[in-house]
């Protein structure tokens, strides 16, 4: 491997022998630099005198070679005629590159030299450009049935990037109708196709976004591009609905067995209930124990729950610690601060569904659990906030638990 590295670093040589000479082949490109930019890395190469394909161009957070290009990051086919790329890397941190040919029959020539289609020195972009310019682009979204799910095709500008699959009964046509869809399923980078197990029998319409542009609440449908303008069903029937395969000792469907409704001999109703959990015939209490009970429920302070207004956690406060932010902070404060402060509270709930359909930090959730059921609160939807805040009291008790309190009292007048 050394010896065949040495002569590439070398070529073209020149073989001499009399007046014969012998050029060696070079299927690579050469001189190939990284330079940095404000906030995107730019390539340029010289292109090889034996070899006019395609050129691959590949991302790594180490020195590329034989060993680690199986996990390095694909970018992108460019045009035979290119000689340049300019990537827009999401991180910080200091990246490499390799620009790689391809042969006319379609094979890629998986050679790394050093200084010529390698970079050896790692570069690193000054600030990171905006959502919308590292968003993924896609197009030619297809779906058909495949076996027992659906299989979707699709193809994206950008590979490298984090995608999310949507699901509904009804078409997708824009960010509104995102809300009413299926909880989006995180698809891995470099996807292509996906396959879905909707219920069988139901019409459903698909589409797949960039994950970057629906956190900041930005995503673009395209129907027949990244959404589907025509349903697709999966027929009705037997079959399995995203189960694992059937093994050779497993029933796709379990034996009868028998089901006794009454008695054999007196022909009376069973319950499948044990018959000391059978409440006995309703027995009114003795007049002592229904004297004793009613002086108690009358020295009970009477319950009242005074108006509620917004409560922001500490975390949330203006003038709070905003050197550390977690992932998709800056959304959530966005939502308390233009809907759910102002009293939009239909808005803000909806707003609030949409961030924790993508999963987010524990403590994260936590806190937008707390308001959408604030948001429910105001809207006199109690049970839906009583499961909120129900939901919000591990990470945050003391200051939901007021709101449990008052949820309980509200459903409780309403039962009245």
């Amino acid at each position: 491997m050394k010896r065949l590295m040495a002569i590439y670093l070398f070529l073209p040589l020149m073989l001499v022998q009399g007046e014969t000479r012998t050029e060696v082949f070079a299927p690579f490109v050469s001189r190939l630099q990284a330079q940095p930019q404000e906030s995107s890395i730019l390539l340029t190469w010289k292109e090889s005198r034996d070899v006019q394909g395609p050129r691959h161009i590949y991302r790594h957070t180490e020195e590329i070679n034989q060993d680690n290009f199986s996990s390095a990051v694909y970018l992108g086919k460019l045009p035979a005629d290119v000689n340049a790329y300019e990537d827009l890397p999401a991180g910080r941190e200091s990246y490499f590159y390799a620009v790689l040919l391809e042969d006319p029959g379609g094979k890629v020539y998986e050679i790394f030299i050093p200084f010529r289609n390698i970079t050896s020195r790692g570069v690193a972009v000054q600030t990171l450009p905006p959502e919308e310019v590292l968003a993924a682009e896609v197009t030619g979204l297809r779906a058909k049935v495949e076996g027992d799910g659906i299989q979707l095709e699709f193809k994206v500008s950008k590979p490298d990037r984090e995608l999310l699959l949507f699901r509904s009964d009804s078409p997708l046509t824009g960010p509104q109708d995102l809300l009413g869809a299926k909880h989006p399923r995180v698809l891995e980078k470099n996807s292509k196709t996906v396959l879905d197990y909707p219920i069988p029998g139901v019409d459903v319409f698909y589409a797949v976004v960039d994950a970057g542009l629906y956190k900041i609440g930005k995503t673009v449908l395209v129907p027949g591009a990244n959404s589907l303008t025509v349903p697709v069903r999966l027929p009705a029937g037997n079959g399995r609905v995203g189960l694992p395969a059937v093994g050779p000792t497993m029933r796709p469907t379990p034996l009868p067995y028998l089901l006794l409704t009454s008695g054999v001999e007196s022909g009376r109703e069973l319950s499948m209930t044990p018959s000391f959990l059978l409440p006995r015939d309703r027995q009114p209490l003795q007049q002592a124990t229904s004297a004793a009970l009613t002086n108690l429920l009358t020295a009970l302070p009477e319950l009242s729950v005074g108006s509620k207004q917004v409560e922001l956690l500490a975390a949330d406060r203006a003038g709070g610690d905003r050197k550390a932010q977690l992932p998709g902070e800056p959304v959530l404060q966005a939502i308390l601060s233009d809907q759910l402060v102002p009293g939009d509270y239909e808005s803000a709930a909806a707003q609030l569904k949409s961030f924790l359909s993508i999963p987010r930090p524990w403590n994260l959730e936590s806190r937008a659990r707390f308001y959408l059921g604030q948001a429910y609160y105001f809207q006199v939807r109690y049970s839906e906030a009583f499961f909120e805040f129900l939901s919000a009291r591990e990470a945050h008790f003391t200051e939901a638990q007021p709101w449990l309190d008052a949820c309980l009292f509200r459903l409780g007048e309403a039962g009245k």
